[in-house]
């Protein structure tokens, strides 16, 4: 049951805290709804301005009001049973579905991310620019837009406390990016910038958290197609179009000449140079995948991220044991980051090396937590104890079709554990419905050692043909 259901039958709320309980947020959104939206809160005469209370029944007829703003998008309670009142659709169609669009089981996720608090206090905050993502010269752009149009101060305020919060790489730190990106749009319509750092957000976002790939795609396709149109010369704005081009539209090209564009416009983006080399090694094209993350580390040489996505790139590259020292590096020195533990489980299981695979597999899953994950891996850790390799793999595919049965896990994983079993015809099946649902993963159908088995079948010779990836020589 939600706050506001709960609410219906309580007394009064009391205090700051109590009302932000009721909404299921922090004591400055709900501050913040009382001054710019007219949330209806009482205060106690003769006594400290701090002192408040509120009725559930006004919160409630108040929440659940017509909102023709962005800025109200801020009233929507979280939802956790599709049983109960929805609140209005919301009307950003450059960045969020209507609500009847998404999948009710993701409909909690839905307000929790994809619908961000616009009004939010996150004064206070230091803006260090030197973390895991990239250091200042990561921002330095040269946009003829601005000298066009100058950006509304607390916009730009706003943006660069997103990019701090963006730059963190934790789920806490992209549902606060997101927020702050959102609330630079709206304070700024034609804030370019903000639009790129929204797009960058959700391009992320299905990798750190739970939001799935389906619902992140898209919006982060529409947020910088906006930011490309509203100015043409940003760097930003162009890379952060080539993302879900090349990940989601599947079309290399056009990525190719979105990060080109980019790395032409801000040769020192170096956000540009790892996400161009990530869309490289998996195309295929190793050597000027290398050269560009080399570029990248160049730029910003304390960037985690650029050393983890290094690693992976020089195992891609046929660089084993430099990739595994790298990485095992990286995991000794930041434990918390997830990137090396991940990286470090995909290159396991390449090399069959399952029981490190289980280890670093458990703590990817612990770190993102996503209880998902920790159930399939704790299935795969019994069926090795009990059968080896084969009871390994049994077990996942277990817990991947009850998983799938839930939409909650791709045709193409399916797949992949169905022909390392041996069940080619099932393994097809599956890629055949992967291809159809336009999944993501399918298109490193090419390039993946999972499906070995099937590579001189003619059905998977016309799906890779289908999908357009290069092939694997």
């Amino acid at each position: 049951m939600t706050g506001i259901d709960a609410g219906k039958s309580a007394g009064r709320l009391e205090s700051w805290k109590e009302i932000a309980s009721f909404f299921e947020r922090d004591e400055k959104t709900v501050r913040r709804w009382e001054k710019d939206l007219g949330l209806p809160v009482h205060r106690l005469p003769g006594l400290s301005k701090g002192r408040v209370y509120a009725f559930p029944e006004e919160l409630s007829t108040w929440s659940k009001r017509p909102r023709g703003t962005e800025a109200e998008i801020a009233v929507a309670p979280a939802v956790e049973s599709t049983e109960l009142p929805l609140p209005a659709p919301i009307n950003i169609p450059f960045l969020v579905p209507p609500l009847t669009a998404v999948k009710p089981a993701n409909r909690a996720l839905y307000f929790a991310l994809l619908a961000p608090v616009i009004i939010l206090g996150l004064a206070g905050v230091g803006f260090r620019l030197h973390n895991r993502g990239f250091s200042r010269a990561f921002f330095r752009t040269v946009s003829a837009n601005e000298a066009a149009h100058h950006p509304n101060p607390e916009a730009e305020r706003l943006y660069l406390e997103g990019r701090y919060y963006w730059n963190e790489r934790t789920a806490e730190g992209f549902t606060r990016a997101l927020d702050d990106f959102t609330q630079a749009i709206v304070v700024d319509p034609n804030y370019a910038k903000a639009y790129a750092g929204l797009a960058d957000t959700y391009s992320l976002t299905r990798e750190y958290t739970a939001m799935p790939e389906e619902d992140a795609f898209p919006r982060a396709y529409t947020a910088a197609s906006k930011a490309v149109a509203l100015d043409p010369n940003l760097s930003e704005a162009h890379r952060a179009l080539a993302f879900p081009t090349y990940w989601w539209k599947r079309d290399i090209a056009a990525a190719d000449r979105e990060f080109e564009r980019a790395i032409a416009l801000n040769p020192d983006d170096g956000l540009a140079h790892l996400w161009y080399a990530n869309e490289l090694t998996h195309s295929g094209r190793q050597a000027h995948a290398l050269a560009e993350i080399n570029r990248a580390q160049e730029l910003d040489p304390s960037s985690s991220s650029v050393r983890a996505d290094k690693g992976r790139l020089l195992y891609a590259a046929g660089k084993k044991e430099e990739a595994i020292a790298l990485l095992r590096q990286m995991k000794k020195n930041e434990p918390a980051f997830v990137s090396p533990h991940r990286y470090l489980s995909q290159i396991y299981f390449e090399e069959a090396d399952y029981r490190e695979y289980l280890l670093e597999a458990r703590e990817t899953a612990r770190l993102v937590h996503r209880p998902d994950d920790l159930e399939l891996v704790e299935a795969e850790e019994k069926g090795f104890a009990r059968d080896g390799t084969r009871g390994f793999f049994e077990g996942m595919l277990s817990v991947q079709k009850k998983l799938y049965a839930k939409e909650k896990m791709p045709a193409y994983a399916l797949a992949q554990t169905s022909a390392m079993l041996g069940n080619k015809t099932e393994a097809l099946q599956y890629l055949q419905t992967s291809r159809a649902r336009h999944e993501t993963v399918i298109g490193g159908l090419g390039t993946d050692m999972t499906l070995r088995s099937l590579h001189s079948d003619p059905g998977y010779q016309q799906l890779v043909a289908e999908v357009g990836f290069p092939k694997l020589h």
